[in-house]
C-alpha cells in the first residue's frame, strides 16, 4: 500500500515539475539535453519517510514549424511576363530547415486579398528564392529553387513568377 501511494505521489511530482518546465516557453535547440529532477518528500502516520529522488535526461526533438505569408497584393497587366508575387518563409522551429519550392496555380481559388475567384490563368509558373543583395525579384539573379539551412527564427523572401495571358478567363468556366 505504501509503495502504491508513493508511486502515485512520485508520478504527480514529476508531472508537476514537467508542467513548470513547459510553462517557461523556452524553445531549446534540437539535440540539446533536457534534464529534470524531482524529489518526493512525504510522511506516513506523521513519520517522515526517506525522500525519493527521480531524474530524467532526454534529447530535445526537432520542431518543424514555419509560416508562409504573402507580403502584398500586386497588380498585373494583360500580356505581362515574369510577374513576381513575393512571399516570406519564416522558420519558427528550433533548428535550421531546408525548403524545396514548388508553385502551383489552383483554378478557381479565391484571392485572399480581393476575395474573388480567379479571372485569368497564369502560365509558366515558377518559384525562386531571394539570392540577390537587391530586394525584390531580379530576373536572372534570383534563380535558386531551394532554401538551404534557414536558421531558426530567420525569414527569407521567395517569389512566385508567372506570365499573364493577354485575355481574361471566363470566371463561370472555372467551376
Amino acid at each position: 500500500m505504501k509503495a502504491s501511494k508513493r508511486n502515485k505521489l512520485l508520478g504527480l511530482a514529476l508531472i508537476g515539475s514537467y508542467s513548470l518546465f513547459n510553462a517557461t516557453g523556452a524553445l531549446a535547440a534540437a539535440g540539446d539535453d533536457i534534464s529534470n529532477t524531482a524529489t518526493l518528500s512525504y510522511t506516513v502516520g506523521g513519520n517522515s519517510q526517506t525522500p525519493i529522488p527521480a531524474s530524467v535526461t532526454f534529447k530535445e526533438d526537432r520542431k518543424v514549424n514555419f509560416t508562409v505569408a504573402r507580403t502584398v497584393a500586386e497588380d498585373v497587366s494583360s500580356g505581362a511576363t515574369n510577374q513576381a508575387v513575393e512571399f516570406t518563409i519564416t522558420n519558427n522551429g528550433n533548428a535550421p530547415q531546408d525548403f524545396l519550392l514548388r508553385a502551383e496555380h489552383l483554378l478557381g481559388a479565391a484571392d485572399p486579398f480581393a476575395g474573388s475567384a480567379d479571372i485569368f490563368t497564369p502560365t509558366g509558373i515558377s518559384a525562386f528564392v531571394e539570392t540577390n543583395a537587391t530586394p525584390g525579384y531580379q530576373d536572372g539573379a534570383d534563380t535558386d529553387v531551394f532554401v538551404s539551412n534557414l536558421a531558426a527564427g530567420d525569414t527569407i523572401s521567395v517569389y512566385v513568377v508567372s506570365d499573364i495571358p493577354p485575355t481574361r478567363t471566363d470566371p463561370s468556366a472555372l467551376v
